[in-house]
C-alpha cells in the first residue's frame, strides 16, 4: 500500500528528513510488517531511491527503520534505479505473477521496444529496452538524473525571473542531451518518425491521466449525447498511449501554469491536488525531453522500481509468457463454463478458417492473433446469464469495471477489439453510455470485422462444437437461422482506422461471408 509521505517534499533545502517524518514512516512499515505476517508473506525486501540517497541524514533515516523493523534497507545507486526501474516497465509490459489464490500481475505489454523514462519525485530515469522472442536487451549505461517532478517544483519556485527559468531550461537539456550520447542508443530503436517511449512514474502518469480526459472532449464523443459529461472510456493508465504531437501540445499548453491554480482549478480522475500542483514541472521537464528526443508515441506503465525488482527475481522460462493471454486462462479457468481444451481446439479451427490470413498475421493492427485465442477462451463465460445482461457483462469484461481491468498485456484499442469481440459473440450492441466511445478507440471497419467474428463465434457456440454434417434441429431451428441471418455478408475493411505504420499493410478490402454446410 502507499503511504500518504512526501519524503523528497519533507527535507526541505537542507536535505534533512525531519524525525516526525522517519517516525511516520516507521510507523507504516511496522503496519505493513503485520500485513505481511497475517498474509503469511516472510521474504521481504526494502530499498530505497533518490528521495533517501541525497538526504543528509540518509544513514540514520536507515539505521532507525533497521532498529524499528528488523528489515535492511537497500539504497539503490542511480545506475541500479535507472536499470531496475527500466525493468519495471519491461515487467509491467511482459510478465505475470501468481501469488496466493489470485492472480497477480506486473505485466504490461507484450512487447516493448524503445526508450524508457521513470519520472519520480526526486529523480528521473532514462534507458532503453529492446525485446524479441529469446531475450531481452537493456541499455548498459542508465541514467538517473536529478530532475524529478519535486525536484524541478522546488527549482523552478526559486526561479526569480524569465532569465533563471530559460537558464534552467538549458540545463536539464544540457543534462538530457548528455544522457542521449551516453546511453548509445541502437538505431533500430529510431524510426523515421521518431522513438517510442515507455513512461512510468507519478509525474508522468498524472500527464497520461490528464491526455485522457482532453482526449475525451476532443475525439471519443458519441454524437448522440453530446449532453452529458464526457468521460475518457478505459480509465487505466496501463496501455495507453498517445502521440508525440499529442504530447508536445499537452506540454506545451500547462508547462507555464501556475501550480497553485491547477491546485484549485484542475479536477482530474486520479490527479490529487498534490499532482496537480506538480503538472507543470512535469511539462517542463517534458518539453526538454521533446528538445532532445524525437518522439513519435508514447505508452504509459503502471511499473517502477518496484516492479522491476520483482521483475529480475524471475525466471526466464516465466519472463517469456504472454502475460494477457496466461492471465485470461487463468481467469476462465476457474469457472465451471470454461471450455476444454477440445472444444477450445474445435472452435479455434472453425473460427482461423473462415477469416483471411492476413487479419491473424502479429503485424496486423487488430491483433488477432492474440485477441482470438483469447475470445475463444472467454466466451462462454457469460452464457448462463439472463439474456438481457449477457452482452452487457461481456462488454465490460476487459474494460476498467471487469474482471479483467487488472489483466495486464494489452493496449487500449486492444481492449477494446476484445471488448466488441464479446459482446457480439453474446448478440450484439448494450445500451451502456461508453459503448460508441469504445467502437471509437477501434474505428468502424475494425468494428465490422470484430463484430462478424463475435457473430459467427454465437453461430459456432449455438451449434455446440458438433457441426453435424446432415439435417439436424441443431442447425435448422429459427433460433440458428436467426443468428446465421444477422452475421454480415460483407465486411468492408477498405477504409480501415490503422495507425500510420500499418497503412502499407496488404489487407483485403472486402470480403464476403457465405454460411454453407459441407
Amino acid at each position: 500500500e502507499r503511504a500518504p509521505i512526501a519524503l523528497l517534499e519533507a527535507q526541505g533545502d537542507e536535505r534533512i528528513i525531519p524525525s516526525d517524518v522517519i517516525d511516520q514512516v516507521i510507523t507504516s512499515f511496522l503496519r505493513f510488517k503485520l500485513l505481511c505476517q497475517d498474509a503469511g508473506v516472510h521474504h521481504v525486501r526494502v530499498i530505497a531511491t533518490e528521495a533517501t540517497r541525497i538526504a543528509v541524514n540518509a544513514q540514520e533515516f536507515l539505521d532507525r527503520i533497521h532498529q524499528a523493523t528488523g528489515w535492511q534497507v537497500s539504497l539503490l545507486s542511480k545506475q541500479e534505479e535507472a536499470l531496475i526501474s527500466a525493468s519495471g516497465i519491461v515487467g509491467m509490459y511482459t510478465v505475470i505473477l501468481y501469488v496466493f489464490i489470485d492472480a497477480m500481475a506486473i505485466g504490461s505489454f507484450y512487447q516493448v521496444n524503445g526508450l524508457t523514462m521513470d519520472l519520480g519525485g526526486g529523480s528521473v530515469e532514462v534507458s532503453y529496452v529492446m525485446m524479441d522472442p529469446q531475450a531481452m536487451r537493456v541499455s548498459p549505461h542508465p541514467v538517473s538524473m536529478p530532475f524529478g517532478a519535486a525536484a524541478l517544483k522546488r527549482k523552478l519556485a526559486q526561479c526569480e525571473s524569465e532569465e533563471q527559468v530559460r537558464a534552467l531550461y538549458e540545463q536539464v537539456v544540457a543534462e538530457l542531451q548528455k544522457a542521449h550520447d551516453q546511453a548509445q542508443l541502437p538505431e533500430s530503436l529510431c524510426h523515421p518518425d521518431g522513438y517510442d517511449v515507455y513512461m512510468s512514474g507519478g509525474g508522468f502518469r498524472a500527464l497520461g491521466y490528464l491526455s485522457m480526459a482532453v482526449n475525451a472532449q476532443d475525439t471519443l464523443l458519441p454524437r448522440q449525447s453530446t449532453n452529458r459529461k464526457h468521460m475518457y472510456p478505459i480509465p487505466i493508465i496501463n496501455g495507453y498511449s498517445i502521440s508525440g504531437k499529442k504530447l508536445k501540445a499537452l506540454a506545451k499548453f500547462y508547462r507555464h501554469k501556475q501550480p497553485e491554480e491547477l491546485i484549485k482549478k484542475l479536477k482530474v480522475f486520479r490527479i490529487s491536488k498534490r499532482r496537480a500542483g506538480m503538472i507543470p514541472a512535469s511539462c517542463f521537464l517534458v518539453s526538454a525531453i521533446l528538445k532532445v528526443y524525437k518522439i513519435r508515441r508514447i505508452y504509459f506503465s503502471e511499473g517502477g522500481v518496484r516492479q522491476g525488482f520483482c521483475y529480475q527475481l524471475l525466471s526466464t522460462a516465466e519472463k517469456q509468457k504472454d502475460p494477457f493471454l496466461e492471465g485470461v486462462k487463468a481467469y476462465a479457468a476457474q469457472s465451471p463454463f470454461s471450455l476444454s481444451e477440445t472444444e477450445y481446439e474445435a472452435i479455434d479451427a472453425i473460427l482461423v478458417n473462415a477469416l483471411p490470413p492476413i487479419y491473424l498475421d502479429p503485424k496486423h493492427p487488430l491483433q488477432l492473433h492474440r485477441l482470438l485465442p483469447a475470445a475463444i477462451h472467454l466466451s462462454n463465460l457469460t452464457s448462463h446469464y439472463p439474456k438481457e445482461t449477457r452482452a452487457f457483462v461481456a462488454f465490460h469484461m476487459p474494460l476498467a469495471g471487469g474482471p479483467l481491468a487488472n489483466v495486464p498485456g494489452l493496449s487500449h484499442r486492444e481492449r477494446a477489439i476484445l471488448s466488441i469481440l464479446l459482446t457480439f459473440r453474446q448478440g450484439g450492441s448494450v445500451p451502456d453510455p461508453i459503448f460508441y466511445a469504445i467502437q471509437s478507440l477501434v474505428g468502424r471497419r475494425g468494428v465490422s470485422v470484430c463484430k462478424y467474428i463475435g457473430r459467427l463465434m454465437e453461430l459456432v457456440m449455438q451449434l455446440r462444437i458438433r457441426l453435424p454434417q446432415h439435417h439436424s434441429p441443431l442447425i435448422d431451428a429459427p433460433a440458428i437461422m436467426s443468428v446465421i441471418e444477422s452475421i454480415d455478408k460483407k465486411v468492408n475493411t477498405k477504409k480501415f482506422d490503422m495507425d500510420a505504420e500499418h497503412r502499407p499493410l496488404k489487407c483485403p478490402n472486402l470480403f464476403s461471408v457465405e454460411v454453407m454446410r459441407q
